[in-house]
């Protein structure tokens, strides 16, 4: 009985440590809304895959945030969407951080979750430059879709551009109106 006690105690100290150091390496976003840990286990599960598939992931720990905000500023341009809208984004997201993980799953600098990356043709989102682009390009469409409001294409970026259009503006979800707040706070501190 002592021997099995020894080893569950050995396993849960391995576990721990190996969590440790992954979380470490590849953080995942703290979880402000209590998302359960299965809920979106699988977008997560690709996520990590993803992740260790990428040829970027040991690039992006090192990566100058000057490098990120360069990145920003061309992506921006190239879709004329307003850089500080882009990269409140990225600040509220990942903070810089391009190997970001969400707890629902959501990837890279601009939390892309793995369906919207598919959609959007984004085949690495933790290489920096795709998964802005992916971020930027739908930012755009979603500033045309809601007459070049910011409020509402934030909220169709954290919500879905249906929602918005269901509730005819910022969905009464607390995630979705503390998204358009926080990040519109950040935007206008640009």
């Amino acid at each position: 009985l002592a021997i099995i006690g020894l080893a569950a105690f050995s396993l849960a100290v391995f576990v721990g440590v190996v969590e440790s150091y992954v979380s470490f390496k590849y953080p995942i976003k703290q979880d402000r809304y209590r998302h359960h840990f299965s809920e979106h286990l699988g977008d997560r599960a690709v996520a990590y895959a993803l992740l260790m598939r990428s040829p970027f992931r040991w690039h992006n720990g090192g990566m100058p945030v000057e490098a990120i905000q360069r990145i920003v500023g061309e992506t921006a341009e190239i879709y004329g969407v307003d850089a500080c809208l882009v990269a409140a984004v990225v600040i509220f997201e990942s903070g810089f951080n391009p190997n970001t993980i969400t707890t629902t799953g959501a990837m890279g600098l601009m939390a892309l979750q793995p369906g919207t990356a598919r959609v959007l043709g984004v085949r690495d989102p933790f290489d920096p430059r795709q998964n802005v682009d992916g971020g930027a390009r739908m930012l755009a469409e979603l500033l045309r879709a809601f007459d070049g409001n910011p409020r509402l294409a934030l909220a169709g970026y954290n919500a879905g551009a249906n929602a918005v259009r269901r509730y005819d503006g910022v969905p009464p979800f607390r995630e979705t109106e503390e998204y358009v707040s926080h990040v519109g706070t950040i935007h206008d501190l640009c």
